[in-house]
Parts: structure tokens; C-alpha cells; sequence
């Protein structure tokens, strides 16, 4: 098995990855839904598509509530279902008279619908009652038909309306933004943008600051100027989208969702990762996305899933796992995901040989928003290493306390941290910390602004323990 220098190679490269979580920008996952019955997940950065489950009819538009439960209408029915984001199976929870022409979000989690009569609506207390509506008014646009293209999407605070107008027949998706939340008093007085250049828009999603639109006719993802209406093509529909009317889209995440790190993830020579994930929501799925990315922030190819990124779709109790191989040379980086309310997760670092038995250490995900982390040290047994990333866009000063077992300090300094940037080192060997051999205590990092996250290790011989850590 292995030997006392593989677990030094091991310990070299937990303080070799460059934890540049930030730099590394998620990309922007949207759920969508199909008029022919696929519901799955679009990534936008990669431009694939991974197909989830069929849709129990055809959805007329996608939204996220508070609670990141999933909703849709009936195309041009009375039925609202609630989606099964791990499968795209919908349950018919109430039919609120009127006939349905779109459901959309705003970010914040309030649901809207417009009907065939140009009505909108807000639908409120969904999970307790079926859904209420609150009546806005009309939006005062002629009527749509079935023959229309109509797509609808939410900020935080307003609604973007894509429409073909029938009363102008120059076939054009015209943008409109409608404020129900900001300016009640004026709604639904409808502002029109401008033309989008784009005859056939199936479906808008607003995520991460980009306003996406579905050209339903020639088949593109499309990039939409909020302020002019103007649409660029992204890329064309990738997969199973091929051939297929998308209508209804929203992103995965929203601000409910927690988006967590596992600092080091590390295969081959012996060693092996595998994140752990459970929902805990006995009523509903989950769906999410993990991504991997090498020390350099780089994508990281994990060959069990053969490629950087993989969708993680729980079923309500249900559970999953991504697991490495530990074959071939030593190769590190990390992993990081946005995990909806009601799932958790967890990682465990393996390690085998000819020699010695296999071990486990388990290792608790990382908040990447935080700024200030402790971890309690111990020294009269191991050496205790950390990782201190910034995960931050600006450079920080970060400042660390360490305390003695009675909370005395015996120790504190500083040191500079670039923007997406991490240190690795021996608690023993940061500025003035020499005194920590042989004894045990409390260790606090923090910054005055951006983030910071923080891992610990202890080294023993032959073990490695992962030492947990509290953030605020």
C-alpha cells in the first residue's frame, strides 16, 4: 500500500490547489421546458443540454417561488402544476378559472401569470392553499392567440414581456418591461423597449444579469438588450433542444440557494474524492449543477463523469453521489455548486495501498461568503496546516488572533491576499505563530471586506484529519 511519503504527496497537494473560486464564474444554468415534453437543464457557458424527465403537458412558461419551488401553467389551459425540478413531472395543484397564457418569476420569488384576456396576476400562497390571485390589471395589449409567440421573465423588482403584437404585422417579438411590484399605481401601463429583430420568441430567463431569449423559429439561444430590445444569437440550440419549441425557461438558482466549495479535490496516486448529497424535502425534488475546476481555475475533466461538470437530480428523500477514480498520476482541484434549500452535502477523501489499511476523512463543504473563519488547533500531536482563500474580486488584509486553551491570546498578525487568490502553510509557520508547537488553541482569520474561507488539516504520520471550521 502507500507509504509515509505519499501521505506528504498528499499533503502537498491540499496546499497546492489555488482555490479561485470567484475567478472562476459559474456559469448561469436555466430549467427548460419544451412543447414537445422535455424538461432539463441548459448550461449557458458550455452550451449543452441534459434532459431530466418529460413534462406532464405543455408548460406555458417556468417560475421559482421563495422557497425555489418550481411552477408552471397548462398552455392554454386552467390547471397550475407544481414541477418536479428532477424530473419535470407536474402535479396539477389548482385550477383558478380563466384560461393562462404565461407564468414567470421575479427573483425574489413572486409568481406572476397573464392571461388570454391580457390580465395579470400575482399567485400567492401556493404551497398552503393552491394559489390565490391578486389581480394587477390589464396589461393593455391586444389579446393574444395560440398563433402568437409571447415569453415572459422577472428581475428582482420588474417583468420583461416578449410579444407579437397581432395588431402589427411586421412579424416581430417587441420587448415590453411591466413594474407590478415597484409602481402599483401606474400598472399595468405596458413600456415598450423595442423590437427585437427576432420573429418567433418562445420563452425569456433573466439570470445573472443577462436577459436570455429562445428564437424558436431559427433555433438560437439568444442574448437580449434590455435597454433596446435588440437580440444577438449565443449559440444554437445544443442536443435533444434541436428541433424543439422551448417554452418556458428560468435559472436554476436563486437567492435562496447556498453556494458551497469543497477547497480540495483530489484523484489518482492512490486517492479518491466523492461528495455526498441528500434531500432532505420529503414532498419535493432537486436538481443542481457541480462543477470542477483545476488549480488554476481552469475546467478540471473528472474521467468517472467524463467532463468538468455534471447535473445532480435528487428525488424528494432521495439521495446521490459523484465519486472519483484513483487510478493514474495525482491530480487536485476543486469543486463547487449552489445547492437548493432542503439539500445537503458533505465530502470524504479515501486512500489506499499495498502497506496499510484504507482511511476515510471526511471533509465538511466551505461557505464562500464569509469573513471571518475559526478552527480550533491542536499541535501536541499533529501539525496543523490551512488554506486561506479570497474569494474575492479585491486584494485583502487578513488578519489572524490565535488563542490558548484559556482564550488568551498568544499570537496575531497580518498578511496580504490578492483578489481570487489563496495561501497554503503550516499554522506554525505564518508571521509570529512559531509558539503554537506542542500546544493547542483557537485560531480566527478575518477580512474588513469581500471573503474569505478557510480549511484546516492535521497531520499525524500515516492520517489526515480534516478539521472543521466556523464562519460567519
Amino acid at each position: 500500500m502507500f507509504n509515509s511519503p505519499k501521505i506528504v504527496d498528499l499533503g502537498i497537494a491540499l496546499f497546492a490547489a489555488i482555490l479561485i473560486f470567484a475567478s472562476a464564474a459559474q456559469a448561469e444554468s436555466l430549467y427548460i421546458a419544451t412543447a414537445g415534453g422535455s424538461f432539463g437543464i441548459l448550461d449557458t457557458e458550455l452550451q449543452t443540454y441534459t434532459e431530466l424527465g418529460t413534462t406532464s403537458a405543455v408548460y406555458a412558461g417556468l417560475a421559482l417561488d421563495e422557497s425555489n419551488r418550481l411552477y408552471t401553467t397548462e398552455s392554454a389551459g386552467v390547471r397550475i402544476f407544481e414541477v418536479d425540478p428532477a424530473s419535470g413531472r407536474g402535479t396539477n395543484i389548482a385550477g383558478l378559472g380563466g384560461k393562462y397564457w404565461l407564468m414567470a418569476s421575479l427573483t425574489n420569488g413572486e409568481v406572476y401569470l397573464i392571461d388570454y384576456n391580457h390580465q395579470l396576476y400575482q399567485l400567492r400562497d401556493v404551497p398552503r392553499s393552491g394559489g390565490t390571485r391578486y389581480v394587477f390589471g390589464s396589461i393593455n395589449l391586444p389579446a393574444p392567440s395560440r398563433s402568437n409567440a409571447g415569453a415572459l421573465t422577472g428581475t428582482g423588482t420588474f417583468l420583461y414581456y416578449a410579444f407579437n403584437d397581432p395588431s402589427i404585422s411586421d412579424g416581430n417579438s417587441i420587448l415590453y418591461v411591466i413594474y407590478p411590484a415597484v409602481y402599483p399605481a401606474t400598472c399595468c401601463d405596458v413600456q415598450k423597449i423595442g423590437p427585437t429583430g427576432i420573429a418567433s420568441i418562445g420563452a425569456l430567463a433573466f439570470a445573472k444579469g443577462t436577459l436570455f431569449g429562445f428564437d424558436n423559429a431559427s433555433q438560437n439561444v439568444l442574448s437580449i438588450n434590455r435597454a433596446t430590445g435588440a437580440a444577438t444569437v449565443l449559440f444554437p440550440f445544443p442536443g435533444q433542444l434541436a428541433g424543439q419549441k422551448i417554452v418556458g425557461a428560468v435559472g436554476v438558482s436563486n437567492t435562496n440557494t447556498r453556494v458551497k466549495v469543497m477547497p480540495q479535490f483530489v484523484m489518482g496516486y492512490g486517492w479518491r474524492s466523492t461528495l455526498y448529497f441528500t434531500n432532505t424535502d420529503r414532498m419535493y425534488g432537486n436538481a443542481f449543477e457541480v462543477n470542477f475546476f483545476s488549480e488554476n481555475g481552469s475546467p478540471l475533466f473528472i474521467p468517472s463523469l467524463k467532463g468538468s461538470s455534471t447535473y445532480v437530480a435528487l428525488p424528494a428523500g432521495g439521495t446521490a453521489k459523484i465519486e472519483s477514480g484513483n487510478s493514474g498520476p495525482l491530480v487536485q482541484g476543486y469543486a463547487t455548486m449552489s445547492l437548493p434549500p432542503g439539500v445537503s452535502a458533505y465530502g470524504v477523501y479515501n486512500a489506499n495501498g499495498a502497506g496499510l489499511a484504507d482511511q476515510d476523512a471526511v471533509v465538511p463543504l466551505s461557505n464562500a461568503a464569509s469573513q471571518t473563519t475559526r478552527l480550533i488547533w491542536d499541535d501536541t500531536r499533529y501539525v496543523t496546516a490551512v488554506v486561506v482563500l479570497n474569494p474575492s474580486s479585491v486584494s485583502n488584509t487578513v488578519y489572524f488572533i490565535v488563542r490558548d486553551m484559556n482564550g488568551t491570546i498568544t499570537g496575531s498578525g497580518t498578511f496580504a491576499l490578492q483578489a481570487n487568490s489563496k495561501i497554503a502553510a503550516s499554522l506554525r509557520d505564518l508571521p509570529g505563530l512559531a509558539g503554537v508547537i506542542g500546544t493547542q488553541g483557537s485560531v480566527e482569520f478575518s477580512v474588513d471586506r469581500g471573503n474569505i474561507a478557510v480549511t484546516g488539516f492535521g497531520f499525524h504520520d500515516t492520517a489526515l484529519t480534516v478539521i472543521p471550521t466556523s464562519e460567519q
